[in-house]
């Protein structure tokens, strides 16, 4: 293990080591329910997207990505509050896969 940061008070954690001799970043997220404060860690949290080591991210991120993400969720325009919105952007941006959504429409795991 190379580093531990902590973001928001525990609400995300960041440890940078290795995994069989590749540097990677491990991002543990517990967001918040409320979609201002769910915003400000995403918000914080983005610029520990930008590394050249590779990336796993996970967590309970209190939204989804994807209107058939949860049962019950909304479908159609505007479904995404602005956390999600962020979290999408900040996805796409940092070239991550959504590992659970990928699994296809059957898969009942929250991401």
């Amino acid at each position: 293990m190379d580093s531990v940061t902590e973001l928001e008070g525990g609400r995300a954690l960041v440890v940078d080591g290795s995994w069989a001799g590749e540097p990677v970043r491990l991002i543990n997220v517990y967001a918040p329910s409320d979609v201002g404060e769910r915003r400000e860690l995403f918000q914080r949290l983005r610029p520990q997207l930008v590394t050249s080591r590779t990336i796993m991210m996970g967590g309970d991120f209190n939204c989804i990505l994807e209107s058939g993400g949860r049962y019950g969720t909304r479908s159609g325009e505007g479904w995404m509050d602005d956390a999600a919105k962020l979290l999408a952007e900040m996805v796409g941006e940092a070239s991550l896969t959504d590992v659970i959504g990928s699994m296809g429409p059957d898969a009942r795991n929250f991401t």
